[in-house]
């Protein structure tokens, strides 16, 4: 439950993607009490991001906005991811494709969106923040390492092309007839 599960691009370091199971269990619509399971289990999941910087609830909005419980559940535990951008700038309620809701759930919606913008901050708070802000910067130096380790590899890879292609200039130019060099 409180396990990364990564997956690299094909010869490469960088990440495609990384999710924790909450984060799957939403994207392959698991019933809410899998969900709910794994928020018991791990309350701060609720505000860990994956790759592109997406909670659980933009998750929710993109994979499964019908299941209006697992929304509710999210944001009860967590009303401020409700103003929470990811990598693109976008909040939870961007990535819903269809935005039909139950009057129940906007009500929810409209007081998460209350609390989220209107929260005091709380030594609790603060700690979540601190760990979310120590996430990101975490997150964006693994982002630059892996560019720099793509960008070394790139030169290799250049490299080694010229080399070879200089290697077989010479061997054709050796093949010539002495006049014709």
């Amino acid at each position: 439950i409180r396990t990364w599960v990564v997956k690299y691009e094909k010869k490469s370091t960088e990440i495609r993607w990384k999710l924790l199971p909450i984060h799957a269990a939403i994207i392959f619509r698991a019933p809410v009490f899998v969900v709910r399971t794994f928020i018991e289990t791990y309350p701060e999941s609720v505000m860990l991001r994956d790759v592109q910087m997406m909670l659980p609830l933009h998750l929710g909005f993109r994979h499964n906005p019908k299941d209006e419980e697992v929304l509710e559940l999210l944001l009860n535990e967590c009303p401020k991811a409700i103003c929470e951008p990811d990598i693109r700038g976008r909040t939870p309620h961007m990535l819903c494709r269809d935005g039909t809701f139950s009057a129940k759930f906007l009500q929810i919606y409209s007081e998460s969106w209350s609390l989220a913008s209107s929260s005091k901050k709380t030594p609790q708070s603060y700690n979540r923040d601190k760990h979310l802000e120590n996430e990101v910067r975490n997150q964006l130096e693994e982002n630059r390492v892996n560019y720099i380790k793509q960008i070394d590899i790139s030169q290799s890879q250049y490299s080694e092309r010229v080399t070879i292609l200089n290697d077989n200039h010479e061997k054709e130019i050796r093949k010539l007839p002495e006049d014709a060099r």
